[in-house]
């Protein structure tokens, strides 16, 4: 099984994304359905790994990659 880590600015740029999507949270019922308020996604490539946050209330995406450690 292959583990998917953020480093310390994905974190940041993922806190940020979630901090603007708070009001769409609220309206959520609460996640006992298996459905949750955001999904991670993790691209694996050749020179490093695409890491995406998406909030499953609006639909919107953001890649929060930092790839100055490519």
């Amino acid at each position: 099984m292959k583990i998917f880590k953020l480093n310390d600015n994905e974190k940041e740029n993922a806190k940020a994304f979630v901090n603007e999507h708070s009001e769409c949270v609220k309206k959520m019922p609460v996640a006992t359905d298996g459905v949750y308020a955001f999904t991670y996604s993790f691209t694996p490539g050749g020179i490093g790994v695409i890491a995406k946050i998406k909030c499953n209330c609006c639909g919107k995406e953001l890649n929060i990659t930092d790839y100055k450690n490519w």
